[in-house]
This record gives structure tokens, sequence and C-alpha cells, in this order.
């Protein structure tokens, strides 16, 4: 299940979008997995409609900028295994400097997602 729609990754990116369709919807649901794993699936728990709505409003941002970052990192091969960033032949090594996204549980993470979360409560972890 998705929390946005092309309309919302438009409105929110203020971008066409630039992938298949099946590709968008696919990237949607991957990365609303991810703010469900973040948010230890309290929007998923409550009900995305239960949220108020500056609450609705950072998920969809959040959600857009997880879907920008895995764009950006090839798209759905994005979520598949991690390539090696470094060669050796013979005495010869070359290395990319490695990943400097963030992951969580190995689920990368755009740098903007818990910006935009964390004023929404959605990420508190402690007994309420």
């Amino acid at each position: 299940m998705s929390y946005i729609t092309q309309t919302d990754y438009e409105i929110y990116t203020k971008e066409s979008l630039k992938i298949e369709k099946s590709e968008f919807v696919y990237l949607a649901s991957r990365a609303s997995d991810v703010i469900d794993s973040l948010t230890r699936y309290k929007i998923h728990v409550l009900g995305f409609e239960k949220l108020n709505a500056f609450q609705a409003a950072q998920v969809k941002k959040a959600v857009c900028a997880e879907i920008q970052f895995l764009e950006q990192r090839g798209g759905a091969a994005a979520l598949g295994d991690e390539v090696s960033g470094s060669v050796t032949i013979g005495k010869f090594s070359y290395s990319t400097g490695g990943n400097q996204s963030k992951t969580q549980n190995a689920l990368p993470i755009a740098p903007l997602v818990k910006g935009f979360l964390m004023p929404t409560g959605l990420l508190y972890s402690g007994i309420q």
C-alpha cells in the first residue's frame, strides 16, 4: 500500500514523473514500506486517514524523498543486493568510496526522510 499517488509526487517534488508508471507504483509501495519501518508501523496500525493534516503532508513528503532517492540509485534495482564499490585486479585496486546513504535494517533511507518525519511524533518510540 502506498501513501502517495502520482499526483502527490508531482505536487510535492514539483517535477513530473521520469519513470514508467509501473515502476512508480512499485517504488511508491516500497518507499511507503520504508516509512512504515521507520515509524514502527504506527501509520499502518493507526490508519493513514487518522493522521492530522500536518502529519499526512510530512509522510507524503518523506515518501516522495524516498522515491527520488531510490530513483537516483537505479530505481527498483536499488532495493536489491548492494554492489561492491571496489575492484581489485592483481596489484591494481579501485574503490568508489562506499555508500554514503543511511540504512536501517538494511533499508536504504533518503537523508531527508527523518527530517520530514521528526516533527510529526511518528518516530517516537517511548511510552505514550
